[in-house]
């Protein structure tokens, strides 16, 4: 490998391009004030999962702040399966329609949890 591939950003593409906000958090990574207000934020969102961990609502904006204020692709991967382990059970039907399940989806699946969705699917029918 060159020196210049070991120089390039770690940032993972995305279809929508990234938002300037989410390029200007990469520059304050590693500043601890930053972090603190962060990981604060996380919690806020965290509590209000546990408070109604089936609002779909709190789950899109929860994904949403995280596409922007998380840092690392594995947490966000991991709140996106979440969710959508979550809402893929029978007793979210209701849900099978609505926009802000099919965006955090189709958000999902560029990270090849679609098989994971689908396999569930199988196994549970």
């Amino acid at each position: 490998m060159s020196d210049f591939d070991h120089c390039k950003e770690n940032i993972q593409p995305q279809r929508r391009g990234h938002s300037s906000a989410e390029l200007l958090n990469l520059n304050r990574l590693n500043d601890p004030e930053y972090r603190a207000k962060v990981k604060a934020e996380e919690m806020e969102w965290e509590q209000k999962l546990r408070l109604d961990e089936s609002d779909i609502q709190v789950w899109s904006e929860y994904i949403q702040w995280a596409e922007i204020n998380v840092y690392s692709q594995l947490q966000l991967n991991e709140l996106k399966q979440k969710a959508m382990a979550k809402f893929i059970k029978p007793e979210f039907e209701h849900l099978s329609n609505d926009e802000r399940l099919f965006e955090i989806f189709l958000k999902s699946i560029g990270f090849g949890f679609a098989f994971y969705v689908l396999k569930l699917n199988v196994d549970t029918h």
